[in-house]
């Protein structure tokens, strides 16, 4: 059987009325607030122990297009044991994956590596920094798994809006820390997830890339 066409999708307009701009080989970035085309803000560094949430997201798509659906963004915190959602982000459809021919066989998974070789996770925001230890600062979670592609009735799980920055589960990191989809999507359907990264205290000045990675199955 020939492999899925995937095709990755970011929502620029609002949860209610998504608008899936194509990623393709684009780049999306966690940005400071009051970003604008041509003019991502940095995301401040805390100025005491802990964390802050990245304020926007957004795609480079030929001009800078912003994901007006992300919400939760610019929360500061000043602990790495505390939940870092004062206010629950609750906007599902974020990214989508969309299959467009041909099934997968299982269920797939969502990881994070720092290059297109696979095999290493030595970037700091999938790696950690001295202080938060060996956690990840990129967060994801399944909002929709093998719906229609379309269709916007996705929801954030409860666990998720209240995770601290140590905490495993939400975390992407190779293939140690990650997810498998609930459902096997075949043609015109789609797997959904909202994604959130914060700096820490330590976190070092500039920008820091990964590689957001969607594992398939086909035979």
């Amino acid at each position: 059987m020939a492999a899925p066409t995937v095709t990755i999708k970011l929502n620029t307009n609002t949860d209610v009325s998504p608008t899936w701009t194509t990623v393709g080989s684009d780049t999306i970035t966690f940005t400071g607030s009051g970003s604008s085309d041509g003019d991502l803000k940095a995301i401040p560094r805390p100025t005491s122990t802990g964390v802050t949430i990245a304020h926007e997201l957004w795609v480079n798509s030929g001009t800078d297009l912003e994901c007006t659906a992300y919400d939760g963004g610019g929360q500061t915190t000043d602990s790495y044991s505390v939940d870092m959602f004062s206010s629950d982000p609750v906007q599902g459809n974020i990214i989508a994956i969309q299959i467009t021919t041909n099934p997968e066989t299982q269920a797939a998974e969502m990881e994070a590596w720092d290059t297109t070789g696979y095999s290493t996770t030595a970037t700091e925001m999938i790696s950690g920094t001295s202080n938060l230890g060996v956690h990840s600062q990129l967060r994801a979670v399944e909002t929709g798994s093998g719906i229609t592609f379309g269709d916007t009735d996705t929801t954030i799980p409860s666990a998720y809006q209240s995770q601290t920055a140590q905490q495993t589960t939400w975390q992407l990191q190779g293939d140690t820390r990650g997810f498998t989809f609930s459902a096997v999507c075949v043609a015109n359907e789609m797997n959904v997830i909202a994604t959130h990264l914060f700096v820490v205290d330590d976190s070092a000045a500039g920008s820091d890339t990964c590689e957001l990675t969607y594992k398939y199955f086909y035979t």
